[in-house]
């Protein structure tokens, strides 16, 4: 938490929205929803939405594709692929 405060709520928001977390993917033509992160308000609410709680919101698709990407060097997967156990690097 006090890292997302030192960072500030824009810095956080723009890292968050930069690793796909509030995205909405398609996966066989259905669109997940959206993740959601409040990074809004005192610093005591950013600390919690920095630390995933509080009004924080995440598609669970878009959390195993975020720690894929860590546990691949950086290299996010496509969903779909990554769901039929046939993970192809994105870009």
């Amino acid at each position: 938490g006090q890292l997302a405060v030192e960072l500030g709520g824009d810095t956080m928001q723009k890292y968050t929205d930069a690793a796909g977390l509030t995205e909405s993917i398609k996966v066989d033509g259905i669109n997940t929803s959206e993740g959601h992160f409040n990074f809004d308000g005192n610093d005591n609410q950013l600390a919690w939405a920095g630390v995933g709680q509080g009004e924080d919101t995440m598609c669970p698709i878009n959390m195993m594709l975020y720690m894929g990407a860590i546990a691949n060097g950086g290299k996010r997967m496509k969903a779909a692929d990554y769901l039929r156990g046939h993970p192809i690097p994105v870009g």
